[in-house]
């Protein structure tokens, strides 16, 4: 099993068009709320996982 396993999120974007993405999730066995924003989704995902440690742009 891998070290991230996500439960549910949401996405919004305010009036700039900024994305922001809450996670929830259990990281390490351990339950935890990931958040992010970005220029889009997966920006945001990307940036909600940098708080656990995982560079996904690699």
């Amino acid at each position: 099993m891998g070290r991230i396993r996500l439960r549910s999120g949401q996405n919004t974007i305010d009036k700039d068009g900024t994305d922001a993405l809450t996670v929830e999730a259990v990281v390490d066995g351990a339950e935890t709320v990931l958040t992010g924003s970005g220029n889009g989704p997966i920006p945001a995902f990307f940036a909600a996982l940098q708080a656990t440690g995982v560079d996904g742009r690699r």
